[in-house]
């Protein structure tokens, strides 16, 4: 199986991230905007959720409130995978220590032997799992690539 992020890994953000208001607005509302247009995002990496060779997990930062949403982003992009973890809705931890929660499940689970690799967006979340035994790599936005608004 592969690991996959959502938001700056498959789905190109770029377009929207100036909706997160400022850390002063209260956390439910902060992000509010930039997941609801989520759905308008294009797909960015295709290759990593097209692969006949691996399942897909999705283990992404965005509260379980989105769920709706985001399945049928995946669904309208033909990507199916195998399991989409997300973060409740009441917890406000940081990014990594969500997805550090998550990686643990799915070694437990799986064990690292059943983990190929995971892909992320961000540095410091592709560092924790490197630091769990999980072969990580950063997957952004292609170089060369233009953004586009959906």
């Amino acid at each position: 199986m592969i690991i996959v992020d959502l938001d700056g890994c498959i789905a190109d953000d770029r377009w929207r991230r100036h909706m997160i208001r400022p850390a002063s607005v209260p956390i439910r509302e902060r992000f509010h905007k930039y997941h609801l247009a989520g759905c308008r995002d294009h797909l960015c990496n295709a290759d990593l959720v097209y692969s006949d060779d691996h399942l897909v997990v999705v283990v992404t930062s965005r509260p379980e409130w989105y769920r709706r949403l985001t399945h049928q982003w995946l669904l309208d992009w033909e990507i199916m995978p195998r399991a989409i973890i997300m973060r409740r809705d009441d917890d406000y931890r940081p990014s990594v220590e969500v997805k550090r929660d998550a990686a643990l499940r799915l070694i437990e689970e799986h064990g690292l032997n059943g983990i190929e690799c995971a892909y992320d967006s961000r540095e410091d979340i592709v560092e924790m799992y490197r630091e769990l035994g999980i072969r990580a790599e950063l997957a952004g936005y292609p170089e060369d690539d233009e953004m586009e608004v959906a």
